[in-house]
């Protein structure tokens, strides 16, 4: 499987679902919005160790491949703006 996120994304998502999920732990009942808890955290930590999601698949979103054009993108940039100056 390849990867679809960055590693920023991949740490919030792993932040945001173990809070979910000690959420759902720490109540005393177990109604309708706690089991939605405990579902979207797991959900969220699967994806943040797994460093792929679904959803960025079907919607043919790539943060690592975006990423990568936009530093080659600054760095050809920066390279025409250095060579505009020597001249």
């Amino acid at each position: 499987m390849k990867q679809n996120m960055k590693s920023s994304e991949k740490l919030l998502r792993l932040v945001i679902g173990a809070t979910m999920i000690i959420i759902f732990m720490t109540r005393s009942d177990y109604g309708f919005w706690s089991i939605f808890l405990l579902i979207i955290g797991l959900a969220l930590v699967i994806t943040g160790i797994c460093g792929y999601s679904p959803l960025y698949a079907l919607f043919s979103k790539d943060d690592k491949d975006e990423a990568k054009e936009n530093r080659t993108t600054k760095n050809s940039t920066t390279k025409k703006v250095n060579q505009k100056r020597k001249r």
